[in-house]
């Protein structure tokens, strides 16, 4: 929980992801935490905008955020580090995967080496998922075996860095090249790259880091705030869930599996106190999760009841309604966005039709995330209505004829599919292309 004592500790933080959906949630924990005097937030540059642009656009209302430079060491007053940052698409080549987001993670952990006593508290945030699902389920104090068939034990970091050095040096992107003859990847681990490098990561920690206090927290499906407020405008996860949960997408998910949820205030507090509290050389697993657990399929229904969906574990019919489904998009929307619903199926089948057995921490309600979905979508409704304007007389004489009538303005078949909505044949309402764009541009629809 955050604290709001008088005694203030002066804790300076170094977080990573500051600006994403659960690191500005930390931000705002900090914000107000009078444990934490100063968190540092590292901002890459995009191509449309510069690092400091971006970190002004996030973090402007802030107090104690300082902008520093990703490529930079860490600041000498730092005393906690928050390695959040991770890029979570699901399908992804695991040297690429493992290239990008753990490395740096690798570059950070060696410098905090270094500071022996100044770095009193890590936090790496790591993923509910991290474990195969049911009948899999965690040995006591939730260390996850680091272990290929019937191999014998492979060093994490040695697997790690031979990964690393074949992707380097040749691209290579299939880590069975790197594996002893005979041994094989756990096959939950082949359906999700994601999954698979966060296990690396654990296990590479473990072993490489035993002289750090680190906590890993492991966050399960992550809701945006009970009021529905934080989240709006995110193009992953679950807020993506929401976003088109009114529209004819997505009609016919697989329902056989129970997923767990946490939301995002307490993941948020729970990767804080983690660096702050729960970090020790025992390397904790702090479990973010809820005991709410519900179908993918009744959670669209819930959030959107005029829509839709079908119900079904007939892989026929499931494969004949996601047919007409993606033909009705390709028509109405275009190829492009019916391949990106067709990613997000794919993505997602695995999740949606398997159950993790997760220990619970939060007592949160099933209910409350249901609620926590109607509200969302409320938010985003209100904020995207049209905002009238005052007529504009000039406008009318413009539009006048020499007779004084007004003429008669043609509207083409381009004006009807880039207007407010588009309709499919079955009568639901699908988003315009413009809103459509926003809500599944990434092909990876991140979890």
């Amino acid at each position: 929980m955050v604290s709001n004592n008088n005694n203030q500790q002066h804790h300076v933080v170094y977080l990573t992801g500051g600006n994403g959906f659960l690191g500005s949630m930390i931000v705002k924990l900090i914000e107000e935490d009078d444990r934490v005097s100063k968190v540092y937030c590292p901002v890459r540059a995009k191509k449309d905008q510069s690092a400091k642009q971006r970190f002004t656009e996030a973090f402007q209302s802030f107090s104690k955020c300082e902008y520093v430079d990703p490529s930079d060491d860490l600041p000498e007053d730092t005393t906690h580090v928050i390695l959040n940052a991770y890029n979570t698409r699901f399908k992804e080549p695991i040297g690429k995967k493992l290239s990008e987001n753990v490395t740096p993670m690798v570059r950070i952990l060696d410098q905090c080496e270094s500071r022996s006593g100044q770095i009193q508290g890590i936090t790496v945030v790591s993923t509910a998922y991290v474990q195969p699902p049911a009948p899999y389920r965690a040995p006591a104090g939730g260390r996850i075996p680091f272990f290929f068939g019937e191999a014998p034990q492979l060093s994490p970091f040695g697997l790690y860095n031979d990964v690393i050095d074949l992707y380097n040096k040749e691209g290579e992107e299939d880590i069975t090249s790197v594996l002893p003859q005979g041994v094989t990847v756990h096959p939950y681990y082949e359906s999700n790259d994601y999954a698979f490098s966060k296990h690396i990561m654990e296990n590479l920690i473990h072993e490489r880091y035993a002289n750090l206090p680190i906590a890993i927290v492991r966050p399960s499906m992550i809701y945006p705030t009970r009021d529905g407020s934080h989240g709006q405008g995110s193009k992953a996860g679950i807020p993506l869930f929401m976003s088109i949960a009114p529209h004819p997408v997505m009609l016919a998910p697989r329902c056989e599996g129970q997923l767990n949820y946490v939301f995002v205030e307490d993941s948020a507090a729970d990767c804080l106190d983690g660096a702050l509290t729960e970090a020790s050389l025992d390397h904790p697993i702090v479990m973010s999760t809820s005991r709410a657990e519900t179908s993918a399929m009744d959670m669209l229904r819930y959030w959107a009841p005029e829509v839709k969906r079908v119900k079904t574990d007939n892989k026929v019919r499931r494969d004949m309604v996601r047919r007409w489904e993606l033909t009705k998009i390709r028509v109405a929307a275009g190829a492009r966005k019916a391949k990106l619903i067709d990613a997000m199926y794919e993505n997602y089948d695995f999740f949606m039709s398997n159950t993790w057995l997760l220990e619970a921490k939060h007592d949160t309600a099933p209910l409350e995330f249901m609620e926590c979905g109607r509200k969302f979508i409320k938010i985003m409704s209100e904020d995207s209505k049209p905002k009238k304007k005052k007529a504009n007389p000039l406008k009318k004489l413009r539009r006048k004829g020499k007779s004084g009538s007004n003429t008669r303005v043609a509207v083409t078949g381009k004006d009807r599919f880039e207007g407010n909505v588009m309709s499919d044949l079955s009568g639901q309402t699908l988003a315009s292309t413009r809103s459509f764009d926003s809500l599944a541009r990434q092909e990876s629809f991140r979890a």
